[in-house]
């Protein structure tokens, strides 16, 4: 739990983002002892993959950026594999499905015989060039794929909300690989008024696919039921698995998102199932100070939601 503060001045916020970000960044402070030497050994042999999972809207993004740069000031190359590339064509997709509509978060949804491929690659041939697909979401097939020289330097750094769902890590697990699991993991709480960090993901979720992927607060809200069912039966059993966990939660947050969810909740109709929830967010964050984005530094975790 974090308390934090509905009223404050400009230079309380200033401090307040600047104490955050620092808090989260120390947690990524030695991370190169914790993956390479403390768990850079498998089995005899040095660890070449790295696993980052974690839900939507915790921040693996930025993580892995931080990640790169970490080890690669250490003289590691890194190359960051998103598990989204691996995804069937749309068009495979959607004659597998039962409706036509297609459930990205399944396990289904990704094609582990090209993953498996790519992983022994990496681990078992003594090619010294790597194959890796690339997703093209605007037309929902696989694009020109990506050609990787190696050497010993190289880091594979597999990124994804997938990467802990069992028919995928267990092609990681076989080999020296380990993990790292990020999330928001703390409420935050202000008085008795209570923010429940699964609904904080939510709302960086809200803005960021509004402004991001141009989607509606009321499409946002409809979508979280199959995020929401497929993170407690893919992700959550299975996040013990990780060696190293990260909290992403910021106590400046619901300030931070404030002007932007009030500009995008009142979008749902009156109509809406979802109207009333839209009323309770703006409820409850509406006698919070605005803290402005300007205070955020460039390399800061809140830049993939705003």
């Amino acid at each position: 739990m974090i308390n934090i503060h509905r009223y404050l001045t400009q230079e309380q916020a200033k401090k307040c983002v600047a104490d955050s970000d620092a808090a989260f960044n120390s947690q990524l402070v030695g991370i190169y002892d914790d993956l390479l030497v403390s768990h850079g050994r498998f089995h005899g042999q040095a660890v070449k993959a790295i696993a980052l999972c974690g839900p939507t809207c915790a921040g693996k993004t930025t993580t892995a950026k931080i990640l790169t740069s970490l080890l690669e000031a250490h003289g590691k190359r890194v190359h960051v594999i998103s598990i989204d590339d691996y995804y069937y064509d749309r068009k495979v997709l959607k004659e597998r499905s039962k409706n036509g509509e297609i459930d990205f978060d399944s396990p289904d949804t990704i094609d582990t015989k090209e993953l498996a491929l790519t992983i022994r690659e990496i681990f078992d041939d003594d090619e010294n060039v790597v194959e890796v697909p690339t997703y093209d979401f605007k037309l929902g097939t696989r694009g020109e794929p990506r050609f990787i020289p190696v050497d010993d330097r190289d880091i594979f750094l597999f990124e994804g909300i997938q990467v802990f769902y069992p028919n995928v890590y267990s092609l990681l697990n076989a080999y020296p690989t380990t993990s790292v699991y990020i999330n928001v993991m703390k409420n935050l709480q202000s008085g008795s008024r209570t923010f429940p960090c699964v609904d904080l993901r939510l709302y960086r979720r809200i803005v960021r696919d509004f402004y991001r992927r141009e989607a509606s607060p009321e499409f946002t809200f409809e979508l979280w039921k199959t995020v929401r069912k497929n993170e407690d039966d893919n992700i959550f059993p299975y996040f013990h698995r990780s060696k190293i966990s990260i909290d992403s939660t910021m106590a400046y947050e619901i300030g931070m998102l404030k002007p932007y969810l009030d500009e995008i909740l009142p979008l749902v109709p009156k109509n809406s199932e979802h109207y009333y929830r839209a009323q309770d967010i703006l409820e409850s964050i509406s006698d919070f100070s605005p803290i402005s984005k300007e205070f955020l530094s460039p390399d800061s975790l809140f830049h993939e939601f705003i």
